[in-house]
């Protein structure tokens, strides 16, 4: 299939975003996301509003990845979105804020710092918690106290309080006397391109890390979105300057601030350069259990397929999230003989998510070997581990387990209707099955279902 014509105006981005009103809203969807890449500001300003108006699922969490635009404008129109207040709105917002990548996190936050809402409350009490990084934590404890609710200062009494326990005082971040003047968008290198000396990259790249270690959150996330703008740039430059940016990148991975260590992760990701590989292996041993998933996340965007073997030795991680990331890696760069780990994880005390993960593995790596755990998941007290495996089942359609779907179609005993979803994948996989046992069964339902 070839790739759609870039589109470079806005003009003829009204006009394909009118086009696709009148097709299939998955359509719309796919055809918006292949024009982003290569979209320019007033493009992606009506690639915004588009999303908006098709208001779907998919459709908001694409909306959530332009977060991290570096246009003032896009900002702008994404932020007067969100503030709206819209339920299912709120809900990306605050899944955004707790998950993404560090640039998306921020920019989330961003806004419902300017929101102060007290429906933020819980979700900003959810990024107080210890697993999450301090730059997160600090972010989240300042728009509590301009929230002032009774809510707002238990969450954030509670949390000062941890804090003193843990380090015998309240921490701050960063520390006042070392906090730097606050930075505007002049101040920093927003204007890199591939004409600029490569020792100006070198001084620009080192003069962002210091505001990364040393200032407040606002100044923490413009820097990040400039180190973003740096990789894109370096990509263009002669290739001896390149190598010279690239290994200040490696190196800045021994960083002693776990947040500068994370941004410069996430630029790898963004570089894509194998090169990089040997370098991001030696960080999935990071204390930092989000610096752990950030290098996973950027071996995925790497598409280095011989890094897996080390991805299955994540799974052993202490850390539920490092574990998910790690089973997403080789469901996405795996093979079919990986099928037979990501079996036993899913029969295992392992958590749910990680679980699910594994199941999601399984259809990507289309595991036929997997259909026998499949089946016995059905019966898992989690509704999310019954579903998934049906769904996974219904894409398999493995004609082996034929007389196992039946039967449990049939099973009088079971709650019918709260795992009507659970049924419908059933359904689904007999119809895609040529045989007449699976034809009679799936009359026999349609008859006898409401």
């Amino acid at each position: 299939m070839n790739r759609p014509q870039q589109i470079h105006t806005a003009k003829i981005a009204k006009e394909r975003l009118q086009q696709s009103k009148h097709v299939p809203e998955s359509n719309a969807l796919e055809s918006i996301k292949a024009w982003l890449p290569d979209a320019d500001v007033d493009t992606r300003l009506k690639i915004v509003q588009a999303l908006d108006k098709l208001g779907t699922d998919d459709a908001l969490d694409t909306l959530v990845t332009l977060l991290a635009d570096e246009d003032p404008d896009v900002q702008r129109e994404i932020r007067v979105i969100f503030l709206r207040r819209y339920p299912r709105y709120t809900k990306k917002l605050h899944q955004a804020a707790l998950k993404g990548d560090l640039v998306q996190r921020l920019a989330a936050l961003q806004i419902i710092a300017e929101d102060l809402g007290p429906h933020h409350v819980p979700i900003l009490g959810l990024c107080l918690r210890a697993k999450q990084p301090s730059v997160i934590q600090e972010i989240a404890a300042q728009i509590l106290r301009a929230i002032q609710t009774p809510a707002a200062q238990e969450k954030l009494a509670s949390w000062e309080q941890q804090q003193h326990g843990r380090n015998g005082r309240p921490e701050t971040f960063p520390p006042p006397s070392t906090r730097r003047t606050p930075l505007s968008e002049t101040e920093l290198p927003f204007t890199f391109n591939s004409e600029t000396h490569v020792v100006n990259h070198r001084h620009s790249f080192a003069s962002l890390l210091n505001h990364i270690r040393d200032g407040n959150w606002s100044d923490q996330h413009k820097a990040a979105k400039a180190i973003h703008r740096l990789v894109r740039c370096i990509r263009h430059i002669p290739r001896e300057d390149y190598r010279l940016i690239r290994q200040d990148f490696i190196d800045a991975l021994g960083d002693r601030e776990q947040m500068v260590r994370w941004v410069i992760i996430e630029a790898l990701a963004r570089l894509g350069d194998p090169e990089t590989v040997p370098a991001l292996l030696i960080c999935l041993q990071d204390s930092s259990w989000t610096v752990r998933v950030a290098t996973i996340r950027a071996l995925i965007e790497i598409q280095d397929v011989a890094v897996v073997s080390q991805l299955t030795r994540m799974i052993g991680d202490h850390n539920a999230n490092v574990q998910e990331a790690a089973v997403e890696a080789i469901g996405l760069l795996g093979t079919i003989h990986d099928v037979p780990l990501l079996v036993s994880m899913v029969d295992s005390n392992l958590e749910d998510t990680v679980r699910l993960a594994a199941i999601e593995a399984i259809r990507r790596l289309r595991g036929k070997s997997g259909v026998t755990v499949l089946l016995k998941a059905l019966d898992d007290p989690n509704s999310l581990i019954r579903w998934h495996s049906a769904m996974v089942l219904s894409e398999l359609a493995d004609e082996s387990c034929l007389h196992v779907l039946i039967d449990h179609l049939v099973d009088d005993t079971r709650p019918k209707w709260e795992d009507k979803r659970v049924c419908d994948w059933l359904i689904d996989a007999l119809r895609h099955m040529d045989d007449p046992a699976a034809r009679t069964a799936v009359k026999r339902w349609q008859h006898t279902s409401v």
